[in-house]
């Protein structure tokens, strides 16, 4: 579910920790991370396990107080168990704060590995270090020859993502970049909307409201596309996936992201550094 846990001490969250999970999410990666995955009433045990046992990796924020902490210990048994058993590399480690030789004395196992420091590196340079041994070297180049037609159920889902982020003749203007025309706009909104107003109960009837009506025209729109060729759909994503479009709303890119991820995995496919779409190996 998850390409990385982040195992960390409290003491490290502000400075160091929550950055690098930040960093992590906007390379489009899916980070467990507590502030990120927990909720009011959530059982934290529960929930942590369900982490660990369900991400690929484990990025261990290696510090003083790491090493202090008990549940830190039981996260990292927990990541050793796994690492020892499964057939490729679990645990990332990195430094913070803390020396290799500091880590060594404090775990043997841990200070014989390749750590990622973070006191010689900054916080993107470390982002950049984890991403590329988590995600690019388990990807590679998409090529049109081996790119098939997306399922209807996934473009069903894709309609409703491109709805929520765009409305009226933001979505003209989306599809026109694709040199495809589009019937819907601010003015086709507006009778809908007005239409549904005045006559609320035929519209109730028939099951019309604004939201249905804006993804039906542009899933209708998302079929002829996979039909005619379906990298025009990988222009789609990569465009809603590219950080351009959301300039200093880096959360609202890294929801986008993870959502059109969790679409694109039933298709084998990635959406990594910069937007771009790549084939899962």
């Amino acid at each position: 579910m998850w390409d990385a846990f982040v195992s960390h001490a409290g003491e490290d969250k502000d400075e160091f920790v929550e950055p690098l999970a930040k960093e992590l999410e906007n390379y489009g990666l899916n980070v467990w991370y507590d502030d990120f995955e927990l909720s009011v009433g959530d059982s934290i045990p529960d929930e942590i396990q369900r982490g660990l046992h369900n991400s690929d990796y484990g990025v261990v924020i290696l510090s003083e107080a790491f090493f202090e902490k008990s549940w830190t210990q039981e996260e990292l048994d927990s990541l050793i168990q796994r690492d020892v058993t499964e057939m490729d590399k679990v645990i990332l480690p990195v430094c913070y704060d803390i020396t290799p030789q500091d880590v060594l004395s404090h775990h043997k196992l841990l200070g014989k590995r390749y750590l990622i420091s973070g006191d010689s590196m900054s916080v993107s340079e470390i982002a950049q270090e984890l991403y590329q041994e988590i995600l690019e070297n388990r990807t590679k180049p998409l090529t049109d020859d081996g790119l098939e037609e997306f399922d209807p159920e996934t473009l069903d889902y894709l309609a409703e993502i491109i709805g929520d982020i765009k409305q009226g003749t933001e979505i003209k203007k989306f599809f026109e970049r694709l040199n495809f025309e589009i019937d819907w706009d601010d003015a086709k909104e507006g009778s809908i909307h007005e239409w549904i107003a005045t006559f609320p109960v035929e519209a109730k009837e028939k099951g019309i409201d604004l939201e249905s009506a804006r993804k039906s025209t542009i899933l209708e729109n998302l079929k002829e596309l996979n039909n005619e060729d379906p990298s025009n759909i990988i222009s789609i994503v990569e465009k809603l996936a590219h950080p351009r479009h959301y300039i200093e709303n880096d959360k609202d890119r890294a929801q986008v992201v993870e959502n059109l991820n969790i679409i694109l995995k039933w298709e084998d496919l990635r959406i990594v550094d910069q937007g771009e779409v790549k084939k899962l190996t």
